[in-house]
């Protein structure tokens, strides 16, 4: 099974959740920043994915729009929290 710290895997707070499962649950997370809503290029700060968090759309579920602080009330994700793919935000 692909799980945390695999480079099939996501990373959820609380626990575990399958690749197949996040993919099936979030079939429309951004694909640009693979769920993260940010990037952390090499010496630079952190900054917003361009595709969604910028167009105030979830990088996880796809929901339009965020809140103001950039939370989705659909699915709960928030940029405050490592939920995304493995990988997707450097």
């Amino acid at each position: 099974m692909d799980r945390i710290g695999q480079p099939s895997s996501i990373g959820e707070i609380g626990g575990y959740m399958e690749l197949n499962e996040y993919l099936v649950k979030y079939p429309n997370y951004c694909r640009k920043c693979k769920g993260w809503g940010m990037f952390t290029p090499h010496m630079a700060p952190f900054h917003d994915c361009e595709e969604c968090v910028e167009n105030e759309i979830c990088a996880r579920c796809g929901t339009h729009p965020l809140d103001e602080m950039n939370n989705c009330s659909s699915c709960g994700w928030t940029m405050l929290k490592d939920e995304g793919l493995l990988g997707g935000n450097s």
